[in-house]
């Protein structure tokens, strides 16, 4: 009897014993897993919280001034004509002419500028370094005007030295902030025509017609003509010279006399307006009419003649 009690603790003593093996084996898994849990929150806490990807960007980023590319900057210029507006100074005052709208800068994609003022034509080349802008002295034609705003305009120019654009306005900033000039866009490219007729004038010959809209008489013969690639225009003064077509934009660089002519009271001013060939004038060809346009907006109709 002994020894089946015996027995009986025994085995009670070793059922208790696995018991608690396995209560303690039970208890051990469960912490685990908490444990990793909290590590893993942890290391979520620790990416969430560091902004790495904000800082990569802030470290690789390159400061505005030094990511311009010149070529853009250039492009955004060119085949672009302006016509000045106004020049703010420093001072709060505003410089105009009367006749704003005679001053036109064009800019060509080999950096090369051009214009007119209310007296000549201007010829230049410019620079451009990120937004930094700047001429080479203006060369122009020799004609005197009374009254003419062209001297301080051109002056103005040579103190720009940084530009900026927004919409259809352009803005040419004078050195040490004592100014700035104003231009509204006036068209974007010469090659812009309402038609897209080919042109074929090599071979023809024309009569002006028609100067910004006034009727030149028949009595007066001014001529123009196109041969083996070289075009002749008669006006005040002889010119020719062999010219190159881009679309509808006729380029030449003409010779002349050098005569003055004071009438017809407006023939100069034809004979420069045609001059700006030498910087590409748009060119339209519609049946037997040609029409002209320059940067300034100025319109020479001719109507063809027999050679």
């Amino acid at each position: 009897m002994n020894k089946n009690i015996k027995y009986v603790i025994g085995i009670i003593a070793f059922l208790v014993l696995v018991i608690v093996l396995i209560l303690v084996s039970s208890k051990k898994t469960t912490t685990e897993p908490t444990d990793s849990v909290l590590n893993n929150t942890d290391t979520q806490e620790t990416i969430t919280s560091a902004p790495s990807k904000t800082n990569n960007q802030k470290q690789i980023s390159v400061p505005k001034n030094e990511i311009v590319n010149s070529s853009d900057v250039t492009t955004s210029l060119s085949s672009t004509d302006w016509t000045w507006q106004y020049t703010l100074m420093a001072n709060g005052t505003k410089k105009a002419a009367p006749n704003t709208d005679k001053f036109v800068i064009s800019f060509a994609k080999n950096k090369t500028v051009s214009g007119t003022t209310d007296c000549n034509s201007l010829k230049s080349t410019f620079t451009i370094k990120g937004d930094s802008i700047t001429f080479e002295p203006f060369v122009s034609t020799k004609k005197f005007c009374v009254g003419s705003f062209e001297t301080q305009y051109i002056q103005q120019l040579g103190q720009v030295v940084s530009y900026s654009i927004t919409g259809d306005e352009l803005r040419l900033n004078l050195a040490k902030d004592a100014g700035t000039m104003f231009f509204v866009l006036k068209y974007k490219d010469l090659s812009t025509t309402p038609t897209n007729a080919v042109l074929k004038i090599d071979n023809t010959a024309y009569r002006l017609v028609s100067y910004n809209g006034e009727s030149i008489p028949n009595a007066i013969d001014y001529t123009l003509s196109f041969k083996n690639g070289s075009v002749n225009a008669k006006f005040c003064n002889a010119m020719s010279g062999q010219y190159t077509l881009d679309g509808h934009t006729i380029k030449a660089n003409m010779v002349s006399t050098l005569m003055y002519c004071q009438s017809p009271v407006n023939l100069m001013d034809i004979e420069n307006s045609f001059a700006s060939i030498g910087s590409g004038i748009n060119i339209v060809q519609d049946g037997i009419k040609l029409t002209l346009t320059n940067t300034a907006g100025d319109i020479l109709i001719f109507m063809s003649v027999a050679q």
